[in-house]
């Protein structure tokens, strides 16, 4: 018979590891776009472009390549942590981080209301974003997520029994009303006027080389977009659907962004 308390221990920390990787996302159920935080200091800076990376939309691929555009000197990750309140500046806290100001780029997690709040905007700054189709883009975090616990227990002898009792299915990941929606509250209160520009994951090199000539890269290299692994070729069109109806209002922002993007040929 199997050790009951170890499979315990084993479940808790699975729990954790789901905990860390979602950081943020239980607090954000009240605290979506951080707008009961304290008031932060903004800090001057010489930004020229900040790009607000939407999880599993192409941005670690982006990242990449605009290291490449500007040099990674001048370029920094940024992440926006609801769950701690804090802005963290190459995983530095914003507030305390003494940085250069000779940082031309940030790109990373942060929303853009925690943006507005967090940093100050020139008027001349250049904001941009990927998105994706929405259900795609569920299905790739869910998968994603599913691999990084398979990771972390492929060696342990009780990891099957573990996960199948702790893993969600899904449909049922989807369901979860902080999973619902992600890209318009990762949004917020932006205006699609308010971006310089806005890129389709499905069109990522036609696009990038729009982006390109608009702010005369020159020359280029080409990051390749992360695949999620073990992820299914298909999917039950019932489950689909169903992510659909969990997530109309970023269905209808994907499906604007697709009008415009075909009208300007």
């Amino acid at each position: 018979m199997k050790d009951l308390s170890l499979l315990a221990r084993q479940a808790a920390e699975v729990l954790h590891l789901s905990r860390q990787y979602n950081a943020g996302r239980t607090a954000a159920r009240k605290k979506l776009d951080g707008s009961e935080d304290k008031v932060p200091v903004k800090r001057k800076n010489n930004f020229q472009l900040i790009s607000l990376h939407i999880p599993k939309s192409g941005g670690t691929s982006f990242y990449k390549t605009i290291q490449g555009v500007y040099g990674k000197d001048v370029v920094a990750r940024v992440d926006y942590k609801p769950y701690y309140k804090k802005l963290f500046l190459n995983e530095r806290e914003y507030e305390k981080s003494a940085f250069s100001n000779h940082l031309k780029v940030i790109h990373g997690h942060i929303q853009f209301n925690a943006l507005k709040k967090h940093i100050e905007l020139s008027d001349d700054v250049k904001i941009i974003t990927w998105l994706r189709n929405p259900v795609e883009r569920i299905i790739s975090d869910y998968f994603f997520v599913k691999n990084i616990m398979n990771e972390r227990y492929r060696h342990d002898p009780y990891n099957p029994h573990v996960l199948n009792r702790m893993t969600r299915s899904l449909l049922e990941f989807a369901a979860q009303e902080v999973e619902q929606n992600r890209i318009s509250r990762f949004l917020g209160d932006a205006r699609l006027e308010d971006f310089f520009f806005v890129g389709v994951l499905e069109y990522f090199d036609e696009d990038l080389k729009r982006l390109s000539a608009l702010l005369n890269w020159g020359p280029y290299s080409e990051a390749k977009l992360n695949k999620t692994k073990n992820k299914p070729k298909e999917i039950a069109d019932e489950i689909i659907e169903k992510i659909k109806e969990f997530n109309r209002k970023d269905m209808d922002l994907y499906e604007k962004i697709l009008a415009l993007r075909k009208n300007r040929g």
